[in-house]
Formats: C-alpha cells, structure tokens, sequence
C-alpha cells in the first residue's frame, strides 16, 4: 500500500505547480485626441441635383476594406466592429500585448426600409433601357417631398439573342425641385435600392421594317427605399495595442441622430447625404451599379457583397424578383459594416480634433506576466497522500518488534549475507547432496550450537548472523533475543 501510494504522491506533486502566464490589471490614465462632435460640410450642386464634396479622403479604400473583410474574411480596422465604430484613446503605458479598456463613444449606422409599390422602377424607353424613380414622401410640415433618379442601360451588353436578364441598383435619390433646399437635403439622405428582372429580344419591327437590334422590357422588380439613423452611445472597450477591438459594452442607451454629437456647421442631414453619396458610388475599378446581366451573380458592389453576408443569392435571372425580407436584410448588413470602416478609414476628417488640452479618463491596463500557479486539486491529493503514509508509518513504527533483523531475507542474497563468512559455512561443507536429517545428524556430530549475533568473520570484519555460539559476544544476549 505504501508503495502504490507513494506511485499516486510523485504523480500529484508533478502537478502542484504550474508555470504559465497570468493576467495582472492595473489603473491606466488615457487621452482621447478626437472630441465626440462630428464636423463635416455638405455642398450641393443645384444644376446636377447632387452632392458634390464629401468628407471622403477616397471614395473607394472603404469598399476594397469592406470587400476584402465580408468575403475574403480579413480582420476589420482598429476601432471597428461589424456593428459600431468607437472614437479612439491613447495611453503611453503597455505594450502591443496588453490589453487597454476604457470608456468611449461608440458610432453606428443603421437603415429603415420600406417596400415601394411594383412599377416603381419605370421604363422610360425600351432602346437603350432607360429607367427611372419617382417617389412622393412626407415632409416634416406636412406637405410632401418629389424625390427621382433616372439612368440608362445597354441592352446590347448582353448579347444577342432573347434572354433573361437582371439588374440591381444602389443609389441616392435627388430633389425633383431643385430650388426647394429642404427637400434637396431630405432627398438626399435616403438610399435607393432596386432588384429587377426583365427580358431582352433581339429585334423590334416596326411597319415590317427593323427598328433597332434589340430592345428590353422590364418585367418585375423590387424596390426599396431606406433611410439613415446615426446611433450613438457611451460604451466601454476593451483593445490590444494597435487598437483592435477585443470587447465592448453598452452603457446605458443608444440615442438616434442626436444633435449634440454633431457642431453648427454640420445636421444628421448634411452627414447622411454625404454618406448615401458614398454608398450609391462603387470603386471606378469594379462593377456598375447599374449594369444589366444574364448571369447569376450581382453587378452591383453593395449587393454583391450583400449576398456573402446573408449567404444567399439575389441576382439570378431566372428566379423572381427577391424578396423584401431578404433584400432588406443584405443592404442593412452591408450598410452597417459600411458606416463603421468609412468613419474609421476618415476620422481625422470627420471628428474635430482634441488640441493640445485633451480629455482623459482613468481605464485599465491587462498585462500577462510570467508566474507560478499551484492547482488546489493536486496540492490537496498530496496532502492527503503524505498524512496517510505518516499516519500509517507511526503506526508501522509503534508496533514493530524491539529486536529485528539488520535486513530481511526477502531474497536469497539477503540470506547468503547472514553467514558467507560464519564458521558454520564450512561445518555445513560438502552437505549439498543430504537430506534435511541426514544434515542435521552431521552438524549434531560437530558438537556445535549456533546462534544469532555479532562475530569477526574469516574476513576480519565484523557482522551481524549466524556464528559457532562460543564465537558470539553476548550469548546471553543472543539466547534472549531467540526467546
């Protein structure tokens, strides 16, 4: 039992102790070298219907980060998650490593869409398939808003021959009437959003003469309209050293186009022009919002990237128009990733910087040391192990006999050593071949009695054995211990 149980003891003190790293949480002061307010102009050019400034350093590295991330699965910015981008602090403390949290605000962009009656997306000629967008809203006074956007396809991108085809839209919407500012600024705030579907023939005849050589008709679309809400909050973030979220927190709620995060030069209307400008303009380099195709992938960047998010496909002209719920679901997905990558790539445009006099709050440094940890489970196992084999010693110890052998013959080595060098080794010479009584008759006819003591060997050192008793101090010692 003590062997086995010392076998348990190397294996439970082996685990006591364990080196590894350990996170150690200390105060840290950090700055924040932007203010909450957000400080971007909106330029309006009457003659073109549009917004043509916008608080952009470029209009196509926030579609190329946003591509790469939704579909090649490519970390996202620092300070930026899928749903919330959060206004950056500094600390001179820690490195790369460590971990850093703090409170902070928090930016996010979010869309309200609704479904637009069937027709909506009109053809205006068949040719060249120009299509176009009116749409009648509700203005703050209680009057109503004329918002429209046209644009023309070629049918003969496609090819000759009848086919299906489809086609997708992501645009900002412009003001019919160009002198009413309010509703240039309200029309171009919200975003346009179409799927269509429709067929090309190759040839129109008109008085049995050919007219063109192909001409389209649009057959069934969905159309929506979203617009923008900015919400804000406080939340508190937790980052590593190049300022890559780890984790966020809501404190307390989320506000809606607050006035308060936005200073006199700029309204939530101004920013959401701008950013619906931004979100109907793909990268020059990539595909045309508005082109028309037979094959069962978008044309459109936002919806092409829209379809990976809701990993379904919404562009295949051979099905219907999609539905509301699914075309809603990847624009309000794509938008939001949208918003967060576009105030991170531009931040230093779009928020007014701290100055030399900083706002600083106390947050928290988590760094990983190097330390030595004990695991409880192991370390009382071996308590355990080591009181029961004290235990069990003291007991052993107690009740063994006051005289014992300097070694137990647990072995024929351990029993040659008691008498390889007595004198009753050579009286026992030349007994190999008798029996038991046949040797006991020899040793009677020595003459000799044998005991257990202390004698001087042939050797000439001392030993402890089996000895010619006339050869053993202490015979009377020896004669009591056999009793």
């Amino acid at each position: 039992m003590m062997v086995i149980t010392a076998n348990f003891l190397a294996v439970a003190l082996g685990g006591i102790f364990d080196q590894g790293f350990k996170s150690l949480t200390s105060d840290l002061v950090v700055t924040y070298p932007f203010t909450t307010s957000i400080n971007t102009t909106i330029q309006i050019n009457p003659r073109q219907l549009a917004v043509t400034g916008t608080f952009a350093k470029d209009a196509e590295e926030h579609w190329l980060v946003l591509n790469t991330n939704a579909i090649e699965g490519t970390d996202l910015p620092a300070w930026v998650t899928e749903e919330f981008y959060f206004l950056p602090f500094e600390s001179d403390l820690g490195n790369k490593s460590d971990l850093r949290t703090s409170m902070t605000q928090g930016y996010g962009g979010s869309l309200t869409c609704r479904l637009l009656p069937r027709g909506t997306l009109q053809q205006i000629d068949e040719i060249n398939m120009g299509v176009g967008v009116n749409v009648t809203l509700p203005a703050p006074d209680g009057g109503s808003l004329r918002c429209r956007n046209t644009g023309g396809m070629d049918p003969l991108l496609l090819g000759r021959g009848t086919r299906p085809f489809a086609v997708e839209w992501v645009r900002s919407l412009e003001a019919s009437n160009v002198s009413d500012q309010e509703a240039v600024q309200a029309c171009s705030s919200l975003i346009l959003a179409s799927w269509g579907r429709g067929e090309v023939a190759p040839y129109k005849y008109i008085n049995g003469t050919v007219s063109v050589e192909s001409f389209a008709t649009m057959q069934s679309e969905t159309t929506i309209i979203c617009s923008q809400q900015i919400s804000t909050g406080e939340f508190k973030v937790t980052v590593d050293g190049e300022g890559h979220v780890k984790g966020s927190k809501l404190i307390g709620e989320l506000k809606s186009d607050d006035p308060k995060i936005f200073n006199q030069s700029t309204t939530v209307g101004n920013f959401t022009a701008q950013l619906a400008t931004l979100f109907g303009k793909p990268p020059s380099s990539g595909i045309d919002s508005r082109i028309m195709h037979n094959d069962n992938s978008s044309h459109s960047f936002s919806q092409f990237i829209g379809e990976y998010l809701i990993n379904k496909t919404l562009s295949d002209p051979t099905t219907p128009s999609p539905s509301f719920v699914d075309v809603q679901h990847a624009l309000s997905m794509v938008y939001k990733r949208f918003f967060t990558i576009l105030l991170a790539q531009n931040q230093d445009t779009i928020f007014v910087p701290a100055g030399k006099v900083r706002r600083s709050e106390v947050g928290k440094l988590e760094s990983l040391k190097p330390r030595m940890s004990m695991d409880p489970v192991m370390f009382y196992i071996a308590v355990v192990i080591l009181g029961f084999q004290l235990i069990t010693g003291a007991i052993i110890f107690a009740s063994r006999p006051r005289c014992f052998l300097p070694r137990f013959p647990y072995n024929l080595i351990s029993e040659i050593s008691f008498f390889h060098t007595s004198s009753a080794l050579s009286d026992v010479s030349g007994t190999a071949n008798m029996g038991s009584a046949m040797r006991s008759r020899h040793l009677r006819g020595l003459g000799w009695t044998y005991g257990y003591g202390r004698f001087r060997g042939s050797d000439g050192k001392k030993h402890v054995g089996i000895e010619r008793m006339s050869l053993i101090r202490d015979y009377k010692e020896a004669m009591h211990g056999r009793e």
